[in-house]
């Protein structure tokens, strides 16, 4: 009977074997491997086997062999080609030799484990050190058992890392024992959190005269910003903030509510900047003047703007007239009267308040 294989021949233990047939490989030959003596056995009496697929081994119950151990999964008389790829356990290097008789696989050296699990978030700025970079490493033989060698790590220690999630640390550990262990590979993710930035100085709101609103504006001058990382040139920009008022009447240290300001600079994006508190400005009057008017009563005018109302005086109604233009006044337009403006007055030549 002729065996030609293109799918998976999977031994987990015991032997199969091929007798008297023409056996060609494509596919993939798996063997487990449970001790030194029980594994799997695949047996070619034929002398015109080819192989050319893969050949797979797995540890089973958790057994891992011991350096120099030899095992011979494939057995035969003669054949022709190799298999193409071979998977073997990666808790060792091993030695694959095509000999006469048959495929011997030997175990030439250990692979460490390395042990290591993912650090805690950090802040933007912090060096990476040792609670970052605390690998350990482990015969696969002896997994609570720590070996001596040394690490190296990548990015190095000392690196400052940009924000971003799960950002990839790489270690390689060289054992002390290179007859006996090879060297060895880990890796581990790390979160790195915006760094907060305060402003400690140079950020003002401003006075402005009443208007019925609670909008206002801010000042900034030589602004220092606290958090900055040494090295990083970081700024603030007030392009596009707001600015306002706790209340809309007229008041001295009125608290004042900032948003919208960002950082600008290459660094900028590793920041989150906190708006800053504790601002207050006053909400001032409008002067005003009275002067006669042309109806024989007065003409209250706002010294800002220029603008005014004429209030006539006519017995009874005059102090009711008057006690209305000294609290306040309607701006007249085109369509009526505009918003109501608290305003102070004085005569033509003196100011009162």
């Amino acid at each position: 009977m002729n065996f030609s294989n293109s799918g998976t021949v999977d031994v987990r233990s015991g032997t199969i074997s091929f007798a008297n047939s023409f056996t060609s490989f494509d596919g993939t030959v798996g063997v487990g491997i449970s001790s030194l003596t029980s594994y799997g056995k695949i047996v070619f009496s034929d002398n015109r086997s080819t192989l050319n697929g893969a050949i797979s081994a797995r540890l089973l119950n958790g057994y891992v062999p011991a350096i120099g151990n030899t095992f011979q999964p494939l057995s035969y008389r003669s054949v022709t080609g190799r298999f193409a790829s071979t998977n073997l356990p990666k808790v060792a290097i091993w030695n694959t030799v095509y000999g006469g008789t048959g495929l011997t696989i030997t175990v030439m050296k250990l692979v460490p484990t390395v042990i290591w699990a993912n650090p805690t978030d950090i802040v933007y700025g912090t060096p990476l050190g040792t609670n970052q970079q605390n690998a350990g490493a482990a015969s696969p033989a002896s997994p609570g058992l720590n070996l001596a060698g040394t690490f190296s790590y990548n990015p190095p220690r000392g690196t400052r890392l940009s924000t971003g999630s799960n950002q990839v640390l790489s270690a390689t550990f060289t054992p002390t024992d290179t007859a006996r262990f090879a060297q060895s590979t880990g890796s581990v993710s790390i979160n790195v959190l915006k760094a907060p930035v305060t402003i400690s100085s140079g950020i003002a709101a401003n006075n402005k005269v009443y208007d019925g609103t609670t909008t206002t504006t801010i000042s900034s001058n030589n602004v220092m910003l606290l958090g900055i990382v040494s090295g990083d040139i970081v700024s603030l920009r007030t392009n596009g903030y707001a600015a306002n008022f706790a209340s809309t009447g007229i008041a001295t240290s009125i608290p004042v509510t900032v948003s919208g300001l960002t950082l600008n600079g290459s660094r900028a994006t590793n920041y989150i900047l906190t708006q800053p508190t504790g601002l207050t400005a006053s909400i001032t009057a409008t002067l005003g003047t009275i002067r006669p008017g042309v109806t024989g009563g007065i003409m209250v005018t706002a010294n800002d703007t220029g603008e005014g109302v004429d209030v006539p005086l006519f017995a009874p109604w005059q102090g009711i007239a008057l006690g209305f233009a000294l609290l306040s006044f309607g701006l007249r337009s085109a369509g009526g009267f505009r918003t109501t403006r608290k305003i102070f007055f004085s005569d033509e030549t003196k100011s009162s308040r």
